[in-house]
């Protein structure tokens, strides 16, 4: 019987051209990867995003006897851009390419370019357009919700959470957000109630129900008891708190509950240290058992351009790094979700500076995540948003027109603006939100209540306000004519209206919203609502490669809980 001829004298009769071609072919099929295919459910995936050096095998990098990355991930850290959709993101990192050449790439940059990243549907159970609350509940829980509803199915039974399941499994987790620890998005990890706005009970559930490590966001006001002390009736406020004593007057605020229950105080009894300013934070000694509930104001953060004006709120990165810090020092991994909550504000108000600027401000945190992950590849991390909010983009417009004679000699002829790379400017030299520069005039030119003796607050002096404030904090030119439009009111109305798409804007107050318009001549700058969108959201992820590649193509929001349920279970 005639033996097989060994491997290498079959490549001896193999031509070197064929051999080459036949290695190349190796090398192709192994960049492509292996990704999991999208759940049924899912529409027909997108072509996928190219493989980078730094997704391709082995036969792509250097020699090299370092460790494999872990295919399971012991941590999983996930992060969300509240209304961060593909055009706000986009915005970042246009402004980073465009006008900060020289400054390094953006986390959601290097994420796209050197990781994993894809599209993801938002939309939520039998509508189109999601809020931020189903939004959450679809990537907590890995099902379809009921809009305005946290951590419930759609039959209003609860739905077990990817934090719910990390505890069960022995490790701890963590909440961070920008606005309320109550608001839909932190709440929808950790509360099961049928609205939203029942941020008392939503308390309830994250205090008195869970063992939550690290809590880090606003929103005192909803865990502090309706009075001082029953006998008096004297509402409490944040400030009452010993520990957050001589709280900056802007973010101090009455109690919302209409109990006398004291959850700080029953937070502290269960070992978590309570803090409310930025100084107890970075004083926080860490070990393996510290746990934190930290909050920093009785609601929201203020928006960006004002919160860095007050020292006490620590920045999202800040809040991010020590997150971090306390739930690496536990045995046995973690979960934590982080929210940069106010780009959606900022969308909301159709304020573009803003939005870039808390965009940025969450991009700081993603570097920080970033910077854990390399450190500890044990990790997954994946960045997302849970709907984009505006419809917003930038276009082209009018123009006297454009001539020129090109060196070449060619005549060039443009009929529109369309929008020089210094548009930029107008909105990181944004020294004021929308709404902060706002809400003061707003609120002397339609008080509530009247007092006989207050002199009358006039259109006329709202209007002068309005344009010292405009150039004092802003490089925008605005004429007496569209101040007025910005502070105007139909007879009887309680809130501002633009012209078009009305039924669209439909949260208080709308002055910020016709600001957006009225400056939309300089910096081209548009928007389609003062509410949310269908528009599909990047999503992008890190580390644990066998569960990032899972982000590819075009999946669903209720994919990313099934991600990392499986990743946490090493599935």
């Amino acid at each position: 019987m005639s033996q097989e001829p060994k491997p290498s004298e079959n490549l001896k009769k193999i031509s070197p051209l064929v051999f080459a071609l036949i290695i190349w072919g190796l090398v192709c099929a192994r960049q492509m990867g292996h990704a999991p295919a999208p759940a049924p459910s899912v529409a027909a995936p997108s072509a996928a995003v190219p493989a980078t050096p730094a997704q391709a095998g082995p036969e792509s990098a250097p020699e090299t006897h370092a460790a494999p990355a872990p295919a399971a991930a012991n941590n999983v850290i996930f992060m969300i851009g509240d209304g961060m959709g593909l055009q706000q993101v986009s915005q970042a990192v246009l402004y980073r390419q465009l006008r900060k050449t020289e400054d390094p790439e953006l986390g959601l940059e290097k994420l796209m370019k050197e990781h994993v990243s894809g599209l993801m549907r938002t939309s939520s159970f039998g509508e189109i357009v999601t809020d931020s609350a189903a939004a959450a509940t679809a990537m907590a829980c890995g099902q379809k919700a009921l809009n305005e509803s946290v951590g419930l199915d759609p039959n209003g039974f609860p739905c077990e959470t990817v934090l719910e399941k990390a505890a069960k499994l022995g490790k701890a987790t963590g909440l961070v957000s920008t606005t309320r620890i109550t608001h839909a998005t932190p709440a929808g990890f950790a509360g099961h109630q049928v609205f939203r706005d029942m941020e008392s009970e939503i308390a309830d559930d994250m205090i008195e129900k869970h063992d939550i490590d690290v809590l880090l966001s606003g929103g005192i006001s909803f865990l502090i008891p309706k009075y001082k002390d029953e006998a008096s009736k004297e509402p409490m406020k944040a400030s009452d708190l010993p520990e957050c004593s001589g709280l900056d007057a802007s973010i101090d605020g009455k109690s919302r509950r209409e109990d006398q229950k004291n959850l700080i105080a029953e937070a502290s009894a269960r070992g978590m240290v309570f803090i409310c300013k930025n100084e107890q934070l970075e004083q926080l000694n860490v070990g393996p058992n510290t746990k934190v509930l930290g909050l920093f104001g009785a609601s929201v953060f203020p928006m960006i351009q004002e919160r860095r004006q007050i020292p006490t709120i620590p920045t999202l990165a800040a809040l991010t790094q020590k997150a971090l810090d306390i739930l690496d020092k536990k045995k046995n991994g973690f979960f934590v979700m982080i929210e940069g909550g106010l780009i959606d504000y900022a969308g909301h108000d159709n304020d573009a500076g803003t939005m870039l600027q808390e965009t940025l401000d969450f991009d700081a945190s993603v570097r920080v995540a970033m910077d854990y992950v390399d450190k500890h590849p044990d990790t997954l991390l994946i960045v997302t948003a849970d709907h984009e909010t505006g419809g917003f983009g930038f276009a082209y417009g009018k123009s006297p027109g454009y001539e020129a004679t090109l060196t070449s000699g060619v005549h060039y002829h443009k009929p529109y603006d369309f929008a020089a790379f210094e548009k930029f400017d107008l909105l990181v030299n944004q020294k004021k939100s929308f709404r902060a520069i706002l809400d003061p005039i707003v609120k002397k030119l339609y008080p509530k209540e009247v007092e006989a003796k207050t002199p009358p607050y006039t259109m006329e002096t709202a209007v002068q306000n309005l344009l010292a404030e405009v150039k004092a904090n802003t490089a925008y030119q605005m004429t007496p004519e569209q101040a007025q439009t910005i502070l105007a009111r139909k007879p009887g109305a309680s809130d501002a209206e633009p012209e078009d798409f009305a039924d669209f804007y439909v949260h208080s107050s709308i002055h910020p919203d016709m600001m957006g318009r009225q400056v939309a001549s300089q910096n081209h700058a548009v928007w389609a609502a003062g509410t949310h969108t269908s528009t599909p959201v990047v999503v992008m992820a890190m580390g644990a490669p066998r569960y990032a590649e899972r982000v590819k193509g075009f999946i669903d929001n209720t994919d990313i809980a099934k991600i990392i349920d499986d990743a946490l279970n090493n599935r």
